[in-house]
This record gives structure tokens, sequence and C-alpha cells, in this order.
């Protein structure tokens, strides 16, 4: 399985990796201004001494803050992309309340931020084929020609 792969399948640890990455250069960011003293560095001024009890202070605030949101988007997308959705074998409906039905486009749109885009699956096609009567010519032409359903009008 390759890299990428891996990565797709698992969103929310890379989520919470960049989310930690950025909350550590924060905490790499605090000390270096302690040990290297930016403000006399680049802007001339007269170098003080380390605050110690400051750097301390300050990443124990980026940590925390870092903990509550990484937690937090974490959680949020885990609840977002969980539970048993009830679909119709026929028309793929999914149920929502006692007496409602929406389209599965609709329901997942509404809920995560996939959006639907439609194709034709070489199995389908093949079959599409196969019930206008072309099951040697594989050209989308093939069925516009005929009348048949194409995949165009299939998509739609």
């Amino acid at each position: 399985m390759s890299k990428r792969l891996s990565i797709i399948k698992r969103p929310l640890e890379y989520v919470a990796f960049w989310q930690f990455l950025g909350f550590s250069f924060l905490l790499c960011l605090i000390w270096a201004d302690e040990v290297l003293d930016f403000p006399a560095l680049f802007y001339g001024e007269l170098p003080g001494d380390i605050g110690w009890i400051r750097a301390c202070v300050l990443s124990a605030g980026v940590i925390i803050v870092g903990f509550v949101t990484i937690a937090h988007t974490y959680i949020q997308q885990h609840h977002m992309l969980k539970g048993m959705i009830t679909v119709c074998s026929y028309c793929h409906n999914v149920h929502i309340h006692e007496q409602v039905w929406a389209q599965m486009e609709e329901f997942v749109s509404e809920r995560t931020r996939a959006e639907f885009t439609h194709g034709v699956c070489p199995a389908c096609y093949a079959k599409l084929l196969k019930e206008n009567n072309l099951a040697g010519d594989t050209t989308v032409g093939a069925l516009k020609n005929t009348g048949g359903a194409g995949p165009k009008q299939a998509i739609e």
C-alpha cells in the first residue's frame, strides 16, 4: 500500500499530526526567542536575561491550547464520521427521522465536506452495452446512435 493511500484512509490522524507540528513549532519559537533574544538580534535592542519563568508559562499555555485544539478537532471529526446510517436498498435514500428520507448525496453533503460527482463504473457500463446489444462496440457514440440510455443519460 502506498503512503498516499494510508493518509487518505486515516484523515483524522493526518489533521491531528499537522496541528501537532504547528504547536510544536510555536514551542520552538518561544524557546528560541528566550535563548537567542530575537529583539536584540533583529532590532538592535539591549540583550536581556533569559526569562525561564516566562518561557515556561508561555510553553504551558501553548501546550494546553494545543491539546484542547487537537483533541476537540479529532473528537468532532470522529463524531461526524461515526454512526449507523439506514439506506434504502432500492432507491438508496437515507433515513433521517421517523418519516423523513433524503437522497444519499444530500445527506452526506449537509453533514460533511464531501462533494459528489457521478460516473459509470466499468461493470455497469458493460451491462448497459449488453442491454443495448452493443457488446462489441465500446464507444460512447454507439449508445447515442441507437437511442439507448447512454452513459450521459444514465448518469443524470
